[in-house]
């Protein structure tokens, strides 16, 4: 009798382990979608405006039960709110093509962060890791160090300090609370104050390393060093869309962008095609550590990550082709 009772103990676990997890076949048969995941998001911000896609704003309710349709997801017709008196308030995608409400999802992210809620093969996504993925000038993948500080057992300034920080220091972001980040610390995690950091690059680069990104576009990103007397950094816009993309750089920990004192009209010397060079200003002190290149073009804004490590000066080449062009 014993043995037949753990054997329903253990069927019944089983049972509960398979139904805890519900996950269907959304709108793109390459992904699933977890629905209990959903319901909870749902139950807690069904109506609230969260993105906008050609034009229309969409709830959270409507644009996911457009996402994953096999969840069942009863919403309510779309209200047709007037775009133009919102875009302002909204952030672009890592491709461009939507805007997503920054504040909400920060709040959404929060609360939910660490759920389930998409998967591609064997990859699995919470609400968190999607955002960053998605939208990472709304929720970022990366946080630098602004000023000196303290990662602390839990997100409280009360809470004992396991480690001292430094101006510049990457910090990878694992989970948000209020006012704080969850970072990656030692195979562990550890909380950061918001107001320590700033919001870092999707990716980061090291020197001399070729680097392919997606902007609804081809884009390439390779660096030169030219002599290590001083610290200087210099920017090139490449290729066919050279004229229709911004190319900003951020010095480690800063909010702004630097200046862009002189553009010069050039040529490669290997096979004759033009560039256009951006030099920054010299009276700037370049400290060593991550820069951000911040790449805008057909819609889009991406932040890749320069580790400049070492006294020297760089020259970051930004090739870029215009959508629909080919890259060979």
């Amino acid at each position: 009798m014993k043995r037949l009772f753990l054997i329903a103990i253990v069927l019944v676990a089983l049972a509960n382990s398979a139904t805890a997890q519900e996950w269907t076949v959304g709108h793109s048969e390459n992904n699933q979608w977890n629905c209990d995941s959903l319901d909870k998001i749902i139950a807690d911000y069904a109506e609230a405006f969260y993105i906008i896609i050609d034009g229309k704003v969409s709830t959270v309710e409507e644009i996911f039960a457009v996402r994953a349709p096999g969840c069942e997801i009863e919403h309510p017709p779309v209200t047709g709110t007037a775009v133009m008196e919102l875009t302002h308030d909204w952030t672009r995608n890592l491709s461009g093509d939507y805007l997503y409400k920054c504040e909400l999802v920060l709040e959404m992210v929060v609360k939910h962060g660490g759920l389930e809620l998409m998967r591609i093969g064997n990859d699995v996504f919470t609400f968190l890791h999607y955002h960053q993925n998605d939208v990472p000038l709304c929720v970022p993948r990366h946080v630098i160090v602004k000023q000196i500080g303290y990662l602390r057992e839990c997100a409280d300034s009360s809470c004992d300090w396991i480690w001292g920080i430094l101006i510049g220091e990457v910090l990878e972001v694992v989970g948000i609370r209020d006012g704080w980040y969850e970072v990656a610390h030692n195979e562990k995690t550890a909380f950061v104050d918001s107001a320590d950091v700033v919001p870092g690059p999707y990716d980061i680069i090291e020197p001399e390393e070729q680097f392919v990104l997606g902007l609804g576009t081809e884009c390439a990103l390779a660096s030169r060093i030219h002599g290590d007397e001083v610290m200087y950094i210099a920017t090139i816009k490449a290729g066919p869309a050279q004229n229709d993309m911004d190319v900003n750089l951020y010095l480690p920990f800063d909010e702004e962008a630097l200046e862009i004192d002189q553009v010069v009209n050039k040529r490669f010397t290997d096979d004759n095609s033009p560039y256009i060079l951006q030099h920054h200003p010299s009276n700037v002190i370049y400290p060593t550590g991550i820069y951000t290149i911040e790449i805008s073009i057909a819609g889009g804004t991406y932040r890749v990550g320069f580790n400049a490590q070492k006294k020297a000066v760089y020259v970051i080449h930004v090739a870029c082709n215009l959508p629909d062009q080919d890259t060979g």
